[in-house]
């Protein structure tokens, strides 16, 4: 896996982070301790963990916390992680949300006014 500050390449397939649907950073069980880790959903059934341990983890997460969309930054939830081992995060705001996080109307463009 390899990624950059657009997108994240692994196993030959470019996903973007504009295409990004969902974000949920959470910790996983493993033989000695728990890791932290990011599920990547891109939609339709592309989805990619990223653990604290992959080469590619510092510049998913500063993508993670410079998307549009970002609703928890890095500190507060990795912090949240050590708090709580069961808690999980969902890092962006749904798509169609207002910018003040408010629910929106959705499904209205290009009603006239």
């Amino acid at each position: 896996m390899s990624a950059d500050a657009n997108g994240v390449t692994k196993d030959g397939q470019r996903r973007t982070y504009a295409d990004l649907e969902r974000a949920v950073a959470y910790r996983h069980p493993s033989f000695v301790g728990d890791d932290v880790v990011l599920l990547l959903d891109f939609g339709q059934g592309r989805i990619i963990p990223v653990s604290e341990h992959d080469a590619a983890w510092e510049t998913i997460v500063e993508a993670i916390d410079a998307h549009p969309r970002n609703s928890t930054r890095y500190p507060e939830w990795s912090l949240g992680l050590v708090a709580d081992v069961s808690a999980q995060f969902e890092l962006l705001t749904p798509r169609g949300t207002p910018p003040d996080g408010a629910p929106g109307v959705r499904g209205l463009e290009g009603c006239a006014e």
